[in-house]
């Protein structure tokens, strides 16, 4: 029996990193992950129609991007002392051995990937070849984009910072948390708020919001409180206007008690 669990999160936080639905040498691959059941629980990749593409055979497994997956297999010395991880590309065969206490998903051709765990252990960038590519080590390592990535390290002051693609600081700033870039504009955690900046390290929408995306077909999704009791959620402009909002007392209506949007909803304008 094949048991859905569908990782759809990923593609809508972060649509810049995923491929969604891709073609892969005329194989249509749905980047979702499934286990094929209870007993085994094991991870492999399904095409639109539920066929199986890459069978179930891994412990953990990730999306397609760039062409590569990662995926964990048996071994020992990875985060939890039951597998390591590598990569595969859409035929299920291993381009990166298993070798990595950790890995994340390729963007614009760099991994970041530890060797020992995911908290302790430093991290490295790798490229398709898995060879360490950026000469460095980090203490966290987010995914490139646009070119640059947030990372942290004790020689950087243990604040987050973003490189390019050689290691070197381009954007240095007081920032305890710090998410790719996206058309432009960086979300940023200064002080106890998020806020925006751009590629010059300025801080271009006011750090003013308890929770952000990226920003998607020039709007950011964000949610900031008013007050004690009260919150808004909603969508911003470039220029930190909000464009759609939903404050918290309509939340129910507006979302149901799973919090899903319902878009046929009118929402309340915010100037």
């Amino acid at each position: 029996m094949v048991i859905a669990a569908f990782r759809v999160a990923a593609v809508a936080a972060a649509p810049t990193r995923c491929d969604g639905l891709a073609v892969v040498d005329e194989v249509e691959v749905y980047q979702f992950l499934h286990h094929v059941d209870t007993a085994t629980r094991r991870w492999g990749f399904v095409d639109k129609s539920g066929r199986w593409v890459i069978q179930p055979r891994y412990l953990d497994a990730y999306f397609f991007t760039d062409g590569l997956a990662p995926v964990e297999v048996e071994g020992s010395g990875g985060e939890d002392g039951t597998g390591l991880w590598g990569y595969v590309d859409n035929k299920g065969k291993v381009v990166i051995e298993p070798q990595f206490g950790y890995a994340s998903d390729f963007s614009e051709g760099l991994a970041s990937v530890t060797r020992g765990k995911y908290i302790t252990d430093p991290w490295i960038y790798i490229n398709k070849q898995g060879e360490q590519a950026v000469p460095r080590e980090f203490r966290m390592a987010g995914y490139y984009s646009e070119g640059l990535a947030a990372v942290s390290a004790p020689n950087l002051g243990d604040r987050e910072v973003y490189i390019d693609t050689k290691g070197n600081v381009v954007i240095r700033g007081d920032y305890s948390q710090a998410i790719g870039f996206s058309e432009g504009l960086a979300p940023v955690h200064v002080g106890y708020k998020w806020g925006f900046i751009d590629k010059k390290g300025k801080l271009v929408i006011e750090a003013k919001f308890d929770d952000v995306n990226g920003f998607h077909e020039g709007l950011a999704r964000v949610y900031m409180y008013t007050d004690e009791d009260n919150a808004i959620r909603g969508y911003i402009d470039k220029n930190g206007r909000w464009v759609r909002s939903w404050p918290s007392d309509e939340w129910e209506d507006i979302y149901g008690d799973d919090e899903e949007y319902d878009y046929e909803e009118e929402p309340v304008n915010q100037d």
